[in-house]
């Protein structure tokens, strides 16, 4: 982060960076643009702000505040982190809850600055995602053993992505890998005939690649007229299916299927 002047007030100073981290937690976690902006500016007007002005892109933003005749800005870098809505919903709630009176300025700074990021582990996330494409295949024709072979490769295939992106992966390369797998193993099953209409499970394994967030996100943000933050939510998710569709084609290729 840079300020644009050399001394700030330590009041000045505290808010910008209270409100800066608000930001860039909201936005390195996937929250709606309109979101971001509207928190920032609640949270600001706490601190005590008299003007505020926030402009937002794919991965950075630029904050400048006024406040008791002095102003400075700050510039932060977001790093993706992927779609976290426990983060998102505790930030909300402690600008609210300080709104209302329930808690206290110090309070909510604090409750921003020690948000938790914590995940569900993958011992509940792989067989719910596994469960659900599994289901998805039985609603579209399949079999028990249809269901049996796509929750295998769909949970393998999501494995594979979380502990990609956990490596810091490009998620580019998380999709096409997970993609790649969960198509090839559905792809076995299909060749050794398992099933009614075993071609059901190479598509429903896949489905829980299919970037449905960012793709509502993008839409969102370009109707509420952040149109440069929705086209490039709108390019991430056109890249991430790109990749998923690569990687299906790849192993469709790998087996001659």
């Amino acid at each position: 982060m840079n300020t644009a002047e050399t001394t700030v007030s330590p009041e000045l100073e505290r808010c910008i960076q209270l409100v800066i981290f608000l930001g860039s937690r909201l936005l390195e976690s996937g929250a709606e643009s309109n979101l971001i902006r509207e928190l920032m500016l609640r949270t600001s007007r706490i601190m005590g702000a008299d003007d505020t002005e926030i402009s937002l892109s794919s991965s950075s933003m630029v904050l400048t505040i006024y406040k008791n005749s002095k102003w400075t800005t700050l510039t932060s870098r977001c790093p993706e982190r992927g779609v976290n809505m426990n983060v998102v919903t505790q930030l909300q709630q402690a600008v609210v809850h300080c709104e209302r009176g329930d808690i206290t300025r110090d309070e909510m700074e604090h409750r921003i600055k020690n948000v938790s990021s914590k995940r569900y582990p993958l011992w509940i996330t792989v067989p719910a995602i596994g469960l659900s494409c599994a289901f998805f295949s039985l609603l579209a024709g399949g079999d028990i053993p249809v269901f049996i072979t796509t929750f295998i490769a769909a949970s393998v295939g999501r494995i594979i992505f979380t502990v990609l992106s956990r490596d810091r992966f490009n998620p580019v390369i998380g999709s096409f890998a997970a993609a790649f797998v969960c198509t090839l193993l559905a792809g076995l099953a299909m060749m050794a005939h398992l099933g009614r209409e075993p071609e059901t499970a190479v598509y429903s394994a896949v489905l829980m690649l299919v970037p449905g967030f960012p793709l509502v996100n993008s839409f969102s943000d370009m109707l509420k007229g952040f149109k440069n933050m929705g086209v490039a939510r709108l390019v991430s998710a056109t890249l991430l299916t790109l990749a998923t569709a690569l990687g299906i084609l790849a192993a469709m290729g790998t087996l001659g299927i």
